[in-house]
């Protein structure tokens, strides 16, 4: 991942829904009649772009508002949907059309994702809503997380010289292990294990909700047993590069440890203030994350605490049976050290830094210290 040259300045968001009535079980004329310019003027979303022609205007009974960044083939797109009793309910929805060349390819990608999801119950994880087929194609709707993502935040604080405090940093670490200790350990509805894998943990897809609240989300290329998608061909990874851990690069070995390790990169980043694997070139990059690995002695200099630089070493070593057996266990010594220190951070207090209230690091200390 390379320094973008300008950054985002992060965006309170704010989302309203007209108040409705259930009184008999009728919805309000204006609900009935025009909820799509309402809810259009309220929401407020810095990631949220403007539809264009190619973007459908209603999926299912999804009605569509804005467009996210996505990649080709699946577009994602903000919608809400109206129950009968006028009750409204925003979602994203990644949607991919029979007219695209690559449909039955991307539906299995679909299929996958949903099935993934709907295994998943669990405050740290975007749980999904509905999926489903027409003549317009197939969609998957998702959990709509107002806020931003960590990689906007990471981007802010980069541009001011600033970092992430070090019990916000282990917060986001914890929230996103827990996230994924349930997911790795998610069972189908007979109890069979379904061997679930990420592989795409990293910023982008860790959201921060205006709670908040930590999500991670993304199931997208998820690794699973009984899966749709046809087996990853050798010598072909999937992921963002810069956060593979090096067994998948050479091997292809897909395991939980792979997640961890990625964590394991997000939280040197968050601990560093600087991105952990920069080069222009993709094989070079490879190469370093294989033949280098992440240096968390580099932490010391910055006066991260011993115990967190042993942490992010553990979980980015080299040789996966040198990491972290589960994300749980990778949690747990996360939280050790904020009780250790007194310095447990709330999603309250966590959203206040990100707002970038007047709050100073020294501040927040001492209202997180243990009395």
């Amino acid at each position: 991942m390379t320094k973008e040259a300008d950054h985002q300045e992060i965006e309170s968001v704010d989302i309203e829904f007209e108040e409705v009535s259930v009184v008999g079980m009728t919805p309000p004329p204006s609900m009935a009649e025009a909820p799509h310019d309402v809810l259009a003027a309220k929401i407020r979303d810095s990631r949220a772009l403007h539809l264009t022609d190619d973007d459908p205007k209603r999926v299912g009974p999804y009605h569509t508002l804005f467009a996210f960044r996505s990649s080709a083939g699946v577009r994602v797109l903000l919608a809400y949907r109206v129950s009968p009793h006028g009750v409204t309910r925003p979602a994203v929805v990644k949607f991919v059309s029979v007219s695209y060349l690559g449909y039955k390819s991307f539906r299995e990608v679909l299929i996958d994702e949903a099935r993934a999801m709907s295994a998943f119950n669990h405050p740290n994880l975007v749980a999904i809503y509905d999926t489903g087929e027409d003549e317009q194609g197939a969609y998957i709707a998702v959990e709509y997380v107002p806020g931003t993502d960590l990689l906007r935040v990471m981007q802010a604080l980069i541009a001011q010289g600033r970092r992430f405090p070090f019990n916000m940093a282990c917060h986001v670490a914890v929230c996103v292990l827990r996230g994924l200790h349930h997911a790795h350990t998610a069972t189908t509805h007979t109890g069979e294990h379904l061997g679930i894998v990420h592989r795409d943990v990293n910023p982008p897809n860790i959201f921060v909700s205006n709670s908040g609240h930590i999500k991670l989300g993304d199931f997208g290329i998820v690794r699973m047993h009984g899966r749709s998608q046809e087996q990853t061909e050798p010598g072909f990874v999937k992921g963002k590069f810069a956060y593979l851990a090096p067994e998948y690069i050479t091997d292809t070995i897909c395991t939980p440890k792979i997640d961890i390790y990625s964590v394991g990169v997000t939280l040197f980043e968050l601990l560093a203030g600087r991105y952990c694997f920069q080069h222009k070139q993709q094989t070079q990059l490879l190469k370093r994350i294989v033949q280098v690995g992440v240096r968390a002695d580099e932490l010391k200099a910055l006066g991260v605490p011993p115990a967190l630089v042993e942490i992010v070493r553990k979980a980015t070593a080299l040789d996966p049976a040198e990491r972290f057996e589960t994300a749980s266990e990778m949690a747990s010594a996360l939280e050790l050290w904020l009780i250790r220190e007194g310095s447990y951070v709330s999603p309250a207090l966590f959203r206040n830094f990100i707002a970038q209230r007047p709050y100073s690091v020294e501040g927040m200390a001492n209202e997180l210290t243990f009395v």
